[in-house]
């Protein structure tokens, strides 16, 4: 927790890291900052994976961990879904990031459900109010839609159907946040949003990942990271700070939380948080002299 905001984080379940034993290291190492729970990730990039997936939330569950499991519409029968969520229940999991997914690739399954709140209203109907559930926001846009007015209707669609609180994409304008915010308010959604925040590491691979997802990276921030590229220390130093600075302005306006995607690693994540908190112990001193 910082400054009484909840932080959490996300993994996604590698067979390979939860086998060798780096996702474990990994958990132990985010859970000292005391989150308010992990996420489990399913079905990523279009990719099943349906075992790994539940062995990694089983693992937290035994660790006496809070963890929230994602559901996707892809890649499970209905009455797959049906068991699963039976098997989360017997587990006693009962938070949940339902989203709609990536079409899986090269896979023919059956796809019961084409939009998030399908899926929402058919876990309302067979638990009832048994789950706490998460939603997809997107301050930016959401790949397939043209406006991101368009994007507020959908997520009223998906909280009329039972959802209880949205996560966003990760972002790094933060004045798209507060736009999208103001959006909310006047279309009366009220739930909790909180935001998504991704640590930045490998610059290469997060240009390519936020292409795929429609993610934007401010032009300055592309400029000063490029100018980087020679001076690691430099870079590490500027990432940091970048990152440090968005979390710092979002906890100055209250959210609910800052949910960080660490791609199951630690250094940049842990050098925003421990900033994060020297910057924190540092203005409670000043403010006690």
């Amino acid at each position: 927790m910082l400054n009484n905001t909840k932080i959490s984080f996300e993994l996604f379940p590698s067979p390979l890291q939860l086998q060798n034993g780096k996702l474990g290291s990994v958990i132990d190492h985010f859970n000292q900052y005391e989150p308010d729970f992990f996420s489990v990730t399913f079905g990523a990039g279009g990719s099943s994976s349906y075992v790994s997936s539940l062995e990694l939330v089983k693992h937290l569950v035994e660790k006496g961990i809070e963890v929230t499991a994602h559901i996707t519409c892809f890649h499970l029968t209905k009455k797959q879904i049906f068991d699963r969520l039976q098997q989360y229940i017997s587990l006693g999991v009962n938070k949940l990031v339902v989203i709609r997914g990536d079409q899986p690739e090269g896979e023919h399954t059956e796809v019961s459900f084409n939009y998030a709140y399908q899926l929402i209203s058919y876990i309302r109907e067979i638990s009832g109010d048994y789950f706490d559930i998460t939603i997809a926001a997107y301050p930016e846009f959401y790949p397939e839609s043209k406006a991101i007015e368009e994007d507020v209707l959908n997520l009223k669609q998906k909280i009329e159907a039972g959802a209880d609180r949205a996560i966003t994409q990760y972002f790094y304008n933060i004045d798209a946040f507060y736009y999208f915010m103001d959006l909310c308010q006047k279309n009366d959604i009220n739930i909790p949003i909180i935001p998504g925040v991704m640590p930045i590491s490998n610059y290469e691979k997060l240009k390519k990942f936020s292409k795929i997802c429609d993610a934007d990276i401010p032009q300055w921030l592309d400029k000063r990271l490029s100018a980087y590229a020679d001076d690691p220390v430099s870079y590490r130093e500027f990432c940091t700070d970048v990152v440090s600075k968005l979390c710092e302005d979002l906890i100055a306006q209250g959210v609910p939380g800052i949910h960080f995607y660490i791609l199951n690693q630690t250094t940049s994540a842990s050098a925003v948080l421990d900033n994060l908190r020297l910057n924190q112990t540092n203005n409670t001193q000043q403010a006690k002299v």
